[in-house]
Protein backbone atom coordinates (compact mmCIF):
# COMPACT_ATOMS: atom_id res chain seq x y z
CA UNK A 1 0.00 0.00 0.00
CA UNK A 2 1.13 3.55 -0.74
CA UNK A 3 0.45 6.37 1.70
CA UNK A 4 0.78 9.99 0.64
CA UNK A 5 2.16 12.64 3.02
CA UNK A 6 2.21 16.42 2.62
CA UNK A 7 5.78 17.42 1.71
CA UNK A 8 5.65 20.47 4.01
CA UNK A 9 3.59 19.45 7.06
CA UNK A 10 4.29 15.70 6.88
CA UNK A 11 0.57 15.08 7.48
CA UNK A 12 -0.76 11.79 6.15
CA UNK A 13 -3.41 12.85 3.63
CA UNK A 14 -4.52 9.88 1.49
CA UNK A 15 -3.56 6.37 0.41
CA UNK A 16 -3.83 4.29 -2.73
CA UNK A 17 -6.53 2.18 -1.10
CA UNK A 18 -8.88 4.71 -2.74
CA UNK A 19 -9.61 5.02 -6.45
CA UNK A 20 -7.37 7.86 -7.65
CA UNK A 21 -7.64 9.58 -11.01
CA UNK A 22 -5.39 12.37 -12.24
CA UNK A 23 -6.54 15.62 -13.86
CA UNK A 24 -5.05 19.00 -14.80
CA UNK A 25 -1.77 17.79 -16.38
CA UNK A 26 -1.62 15.01 -13.77
CA UNK A 27 -1.35 17.66 -11.04
CA UNK A 28 -4.65 17.01 -9.25
CA UNK A 29 -5.50 13.67 -7.66
CA UNK A 30 -9.29 13.23 -7.64
CA UNK A 31 -10.49 10.78 -5.00
CA UNK A 32 -14.13 9.77 -4.46
CA UNK A 33 -15.07 9.30 -0.82
CA UNK A 34 -17.87 7.52 0.97
CA UNK A 35 -19.84 7.81 4.14
CA UNK A 36 -19.35 5.15 6.82
CA UNK A 37 -21.06 4.33 10.10
CA UNK A 38 -19.21 5.31 13.26
CA UNK A 39 -20.34 4.27 16.72
CA UNK A 40 -22.93 1.71 17.73
CA UNK A 41 -20.46 -0.30 19.77
CA UNK A 42 -22.94 -2.64 21.48
CA UNK A 43 -21.18 -6.01 21.34
CA UNK A 44 -23.03 -9.20 22.27
CA UNK A 45 -20.96 -12.40 22.35
CA UNK A 46 -24.09 -14.52 22.49
CA UNK A 47 -24.37 -14.93 26.26
CA UNK A 48 -26.87 -12.15 26.96
CA UNK A 49 -26.71 -10.87 30.56
CA UNK A 50 -25.23 -14.10 31.96
CA UNK A 51 -22.23 -12.26 33.37
CA UNK A 52 -24.22 -9.43 34.91
CA UNK A 53 -24.59 -5.91 33.72
CA UNK A 54 -26.68 -5.02 30.77
CA UNK A 55 -29.26 -3.34 32.94
CA UNK A 56 -30.77 -0.02 32.03
CA UNK A 57 -28.19 1.79 34.20
CA UNK A 58 -25.34 0.26 32.23
CA UNK A 59 -26.65 0.79 28.73
CA UNK A 60 -24.12 1.43 26.01
CA UNK A 61 -24.55 4.51 23.85
CA UNK A 62 -25.57 2.89 20.59
CA UNK A 63 -25.68 6.09 18.58
CA UNK A 64 -24.48 5.50 15.04
CA UNK A 65 -23.14 8.53 13.22
CA UNK A 66 -22.43 8.72 9.48
CA UNK A 67 -19.01 10.24 8.82
CA UNK A 68 -16.84 10.75 5.77
CA UNK A 69 -14.23 8.00 5.55
CA UNK A 70 -11.43 10.27 4.22
CA UNK A 71 -12.04 13.10 6.70
CA UNK A 72 -12.14 10.67 9.63
CA UNK A 73 -9.44 8.28 8.45
CA UNK A 74 -6.86 10.98 7.75
CA UNK A 75 -7.91 13.47 10.46
CA UNK A 76 -8.57 16.26 7.98
CA UNK A 77 -9.50 19.55 9.63
CA UNK A 78 -12.13 21.71 7.94
CA UNK A 79 -11.16 25.33 7.44
CA UNK A 80 -12.69 28.22 5.53
CA UNK A 81 -11.63 31.03 3.25
CA UNK A 82 -13.18 33.90 1.41
CA UNK A 83 -12.51 33.76 -2.31
CA UNK A 84 -9.84 36.46 -1.95
CA UNK A 85 -8.15 34.60 0.93
CA UNK A 86 -8.16 31.34 -1.03
CA UNK A 87 -6.51 32.97 -4.04
CA UNK A 88 -3.78 34.41 -1.78
CA UNK A 89 -3.21 31.07 -0.01
CA UNK A 90 -3.20 29.13 -3.30
CA UNK A 91 -0.74 31.57 -4.89
CA UNK A 92 1.63 31.39 -1.90
CA UNK A 93 1.42 27.59 -1.85
CA UNK A 94 2.07 27.31 -5.59
CA UNK A 95 5.19 29.47 -5.26
CA UNK A 96 6.37 27.48 -2.25
CA UNK A 97 5.81 24.19 -4.08
CA UNK A 98 7.46 25.49 -7.26
CA UNK A 99 10.55 26.38 -5.20
CA UNK A 100 10.49 22.91 -3.61
CA UNK A 101 10.19 21.20 -7.01
CA UNK A 102 13.05 23.34 -8.35
CA UNK A 103 15.26 22.31 -5.41
CA UNK A 104 14.33 18.67 -6.07
CA UNK A 105 15.19 19.16 -9.76
CA UNK A 106 11.77 17.82 -10.70
CA UNK A 107 11.00 17.54 -14.42
CA UNK A 108 7.36 18.37 -13.58
CA UNK A 109 7.74 22.09 -12.82
CA UNK A 110 6.14 23.33 -16.06
CA UNK A 111 3.34 20.72 -15.94
CA UNK A 112 2.72 21.61 -12.31
CA UNK A 113 2.52 25.35 -12.93
CA UNK A 114 0.22 24.98 -15.95
CA UNK A 115 -2.07 22.42 -14.30
CA UNK A 116 -2.18 24.20 -10.94
CA UNK A 117 -2.95 27.58 -12.54
CA UNK A 118 -5.84 26.10 -14.54
CA UNK A 119 -7.07 24.24 -11.45
CA UNK A 120 -7.09 27.36 -9.24
CA UNK A 121 -9.00 29.30 -11.91
CA UNK A 122 -11.61 26.51 -11.99
CA UNK A 123 -11.88 26.51 -8.18
CA UNK A 124 -12.34 30.29 -8.09
CA UNK A 125 -15.02 30.10 -10.81
CA UNK A 126 -16.90 27.47 -8.77
CA UNK A 127 -15.84 28.66 -5.31
CA UNK A 128 -19.16 28.12 -3.51
CA UNK A 129 -19.11 24.40 -4.41
CA UNK A 130 -16.01 23.65 -2.33
CA UNK A 131 -15.08 22.83 1.26
CA UNK A 132 -11.49 23.24 2.39
CA UNK A 133 -9.36 21.10 4.71
CA UNK A 134 -5.90 21.00 6.20
CA UNK A 135 -4.05 17.99 7.50
CA UNK A 136 -4.12 16.96 11.15
CA UNK A 137 -1.56 19.64 12.12
CA UNK A 138 -3.84 22.41 10.80
CA UNK A 139 -0.96 23.99 8.87
CA UNK A 140 -2.57 26.43 6.44
CA UNK A 141 0.75 27.07 4.72
CA UNK A 142 0.84 23.41 3.67
CA UNK A 143 -1.53 21.74 1.21
CA UNK A 144 -5.17 22.76 1.29
CA UNK A 145 -7.31 19.74 0.40
CA UNK A 146 -10.58 20.53 -1.36
CA UNK A 147 -13.81 18.59 -1.60
CA UNK A 148 -16.88 19.02 -3.77
CA UNK A 149 -19.81 17.02 -5.06
CA UNK A 150 -18.95 16.03 -8.61
CA UNK A 151 -22.53 14.89 -9.17
CA UNK A 152 -25.49 16.24 -7.17
CA UNK A 153 -26.75 12.70 -6.52
CA UNK A 154 -23.46 11.53 -4.95
CA UNK A 155 -23.69 10.43 -1.32
CA UNK A 156 -20.24 11.82 -0.52
CA UNK A 157 -17.86 14.34 -2.09
CA UNK A 158 -14.74 13.89 -4.17
CA UNK A 159 -11.49 15.10 -2.60
CA UNK A 160 -8.78 16.95 -4.52
CA UNK A 161 -5.07 16.69 -3.68
CA UNK A 162 -2.08 18.30 -5.40
CA UNK A 163 0.03 15.32 -6.44
CA UNK A 164 3.28 17.29 -6.65
CA UNK A 165 2.84 18.34 -3.00
CA UNK A 166 2.73 14.74 -1.78
CA UNK A 167 5.49 12.38 -0.75
CA UNK A 168 4.76 8.71 -1.33
CA UNK A 169 5.72 5.95 1.11
CA UNK A 170 5.21 2.25 0.43
CA UNK A 171 4.19 -0.10 3.23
Amino acid sequence: MKVYFDVFSNDELISDSYQITLEYNDVIMVVPSRMIAKGGDDVDIGRGNEFGGGGEDEAVDNTVERVNEIITGFSLQETSFTKKEYVAVAKAYMQKLKKFLTEQESPRINDFMQGATTFVKWVVANFDEFKFYTGANYDQSAMIVLSYYKNPEDEAPHFLFIKDGLREEKY
